[in-house]
């Protein structure tokens, strides 16, 4: 079976190291340059995210701060932000028009059934084609040990391969996913933070990575939402700790009703992600030499779909994507390495 994602940008990461001095190096439109499309938003809720990440990083570490220019966060500013293990923070922006509704979720959720459409993309034809996860969402009611969050547990029942052509083996080793989990907490906001993967007895090391981008869906889905009355236009900022094939993240995401009605509604969001530290995640290197991120450009866009009060959304697409500039040695430019995928979250009727 292919190495999913994780393993997929290391594999890359040897290779380009390994390319000869002939092959063709990026260009500026496509090195470490190139990879800072996030200095120039390209609309107006974009700029207004990075204004508000700017802002961020003022109140944490002095009025110069800001978004750093190569996408990396300091590990000791990453902490002041967005403390490992803590529910993401909000911050409203603005309460849109009226009428205003209250969009906050239950402090807790009931079980249900969801199903979870992953795609993966690391770049160089490496990766995996759609893949449907079934799930049930269960709440842990002996994990009292929080009261401000919920305990919940997704245990995965089914997979299924959305592509023609798949090899069998490929899909035996996908069916031992079966009865792996995903424990996380959810704020009473709706935040989920503190995710941890747990593969189940019979299942295949090699899904380890697959079942953290389920994970990572999971998170997606799950945005904190003000306690205040909220209107058509308006906005929030949500600051989260998160991770992205393997990659400790900081995420700002922008999040902006676009639809409301007395049932349901509709949210926007376009999310920022900067990682922690220059030293790529062990185990991506193994065997390499020492490798480090020189800059780092990311982009994510999100629609949610959930009823006015409820739980978890209802329909949930996103898209994200990274692109990381690593040394490739003395003298040579930076070698740039795509990571990227989509999800596609909806309650089972």
């Amino acid at each position: 079976m292919k190495q999913v994602l994780r393993s997929c940008v290391g594999l890359l990461i040897l290779s380009v190291l390994g390319c000869q001095s002939h092959e063709q190096k990026p260009s500026k439109e496509t090195g470490a340059a190139g990879a800072s499309s996030q200095a120039k938003p390209e609309s107006k809720f974009a700029r207004a995210l990075e204004a508000a990440a700017h802002s961020a990083g003022a109140s944490a570490n002095g009025a110069k701060a800001g978004p750093p220019a190569d996408g990396v966060l300091e590990p000791a500013r990453a902490d002041a932000e967005a403390p490992r293990g803590k529910a993401p923070s909000v911050k409203l922006g603005g309460a849109g028009t009226e009428p205003r509704r209250r969009l906050a979720t239950p402090a807790t959720l009931s079980r249900g059934k969801y199903q979870l459409e992953v795609t993966l993309d690391a770049g160089g034809g490496q990766g995996l084609p759609p893949i449907t996860v079934n799930f049930d969402l269960v709440p842990d009611s002996a994990d009292k040990a929080d009261t401000d969050s919920q305990a919940l547990r997704a245990k995965i029942t089914s997979t299924k391969v959305g592509a023609t052509g798949i090899p069998p083996e490929f899909e035996r080793q996908l069916a031992t996913l079966k009865g792996s989990t995903v424990a996380f907490r959810r704020a009473k906001d709706g935040g989920a933070f503190g995710f941890a993967t747990e593969l189940g007895k019979g299942s295949s090391a090699e899904l380890r990575d697959l079942l953290e981008a389920v994970a990572e869906g999971l998170q997606a889905a799950q945005l904190p939402a003000p306690s205040e009355e909220l209107g058509i236009g308006a906005f929030w900022m949500v600051t989260s700790r998160e991770t992205m094939a393997g990659f400790d993240v900081v995420t700002y995401s922008m999040v902006k009703v676009k639809t409301l009605d007395d049932k349901q509604c509709t949210l926007d969001v376009d999310a920022r992600r900067y990682v922690v530290g220059h030293n790529l995640p062990a185990g991506m290197t193994a065997g390499g030499p020492p490798i480090q991120i020189q800059e780092v450009s990311s982009a994510g866009k999100s629609s949610l779909l959930f009823g006015v009060g409820k739980g978890l959304a209802s329909e949930v697409v996103t898209e994200q994507a990274m692109r990381l500039a690593v040394n490739a040695g003395p003298g040579q430019q930076p070698r740039v390495l795509p990571v990227g995928g989509r999800y596609r979250l909806t309650a089972v009727r």
